[in-house]
């Protein structure tokens, strides 16, 4: 732009959406400031006209006189670019930045499915063969205190288990903060989630999550049966279940389960790492959900 003391300069304005069709752009006096860091650049709106302020240097935007807008026009032989979505300083190839982009827009799903994806033709293939960059929302995701050793006795507890239905472990997580309870068409409810039950399957690490109202065992073996169904659509036969003692040792669970024909074993009592199966899920999901959550470099979030 040139300024009102008739010098030239150059705006840069990074992470900005490019529309090539787009006859205008607007511009952002909140975003010049946050790039300049100085305090006195913006936009001052007065009575006559408009002052634009970047690094210093003073540029009077006169309103349109249909519109009443501020509208800037560039000088001659000024272009407008795509910059990239990710700057320079992270020295990723622009094969990588397009690997996390998809990375991103996927919910974060790993760098070696998307890949196959791209050779199977389904994503671009210039991303099929890239070395994998770092996503620091997954590592800051997945970022936990350092567990303590494992002990040495500890059996492995799906062993045997080597068919799918042939043992899940269930466990129930009682949430702290509950939940809104999603509505899709009628009158909107103000009833939240309170806990949830997790079932998965020591074989296939198949993972099913039952949100419920309340920790009551009515709703825990409705969760039951929801898996009980689902397993089924699939041919496969739930045989048996390893639990922690809590609600699933209640009388009602219980013979729920010897109604299926099934078995089902307890943990000890803070013995959390016999139903390590169910724990580690809670984690991944947890760690699933905070990764999403977080904003990728640009400011924005593919969770809507």
């Amino acid at each position: 732009m040139q300024a009102d003391d008739g010098t030239e300069m150059d705006i840069h304005i990074h992470q900005a959406l490019y529309v090539p069709s787009a006859p205008m752009g607007l511009l952002c006096p909140q975003q010049i400031t946050m790039q300049t860091q100085n305090i006195g650049d913006g936009f001052q709106a007065l009575s006559h006209a408009g002052i634009l302020t970047v690094a210093g240097r003073m540029k009077t935007i006169h309103y349109d006189k249909r519109s009443r807008l501020s509208i800037m026009f560039t000088i001659d032989g000024a272009v407008t670019y795509n910059a990239a979505v990710y700057d320079k300083s992270d020295n990723l190839t622009h094969q990588q930045r397009l690997l996390l982009n998809w990375h991103n827009r996927l919910a974060h799903l790993n760098f070696n499915k998307i890949q196959e994806l791209a050779r199977a033709g389904k994503l671009p293939k210039s991303i099929a063969n890239c070395p994998h960059p770092i996503c620091k929302s997954c590592q800051f995701g997945k970022a936990h205190r350092r567990p303590p050793a494992p002990s040495t006795t500890a059996l492995p507890i799906d062993s045997d288990d080597l068919q799918p239905g042939d043992k899940v472990s269930v466990d129930q997580i009682e949430s702290t903060t509950p939940g809104f309870v999603d509505v899709y068409k009628g009158k909107p409810t103000t009833a939240k989630f309170h806990a949830a039950s997790i079932y998965v399957d020591h074989a296939s690490r198949f993972i099913f999550i039952k949100c419920h109202y309340s920790t009551g065992a009515a709703e825990a073996i409705e969760g039951k049966h929801r898996f009980k169904q689902l397993a089924a659509t699939h041919g496969v036969k739930v045989k048996a279940y390893r639990a922690d003692n809590g609600i699933m040792a209640c009388h009602e669970y219980v013979a729920h389960v010897n109604q299926n024909q099934q078995s089902i074993t307890y943990c000890g009592v803070n013995a959390h790492g016999q139903n390590g199966i169910a724990e580690r899920s809670i984690c991944t999901i947890c760690k699933r959900a905070r990764t999403m959550l977080l904003p990728w470099k640009d400011g924005r979030t593919w969770l809507r």
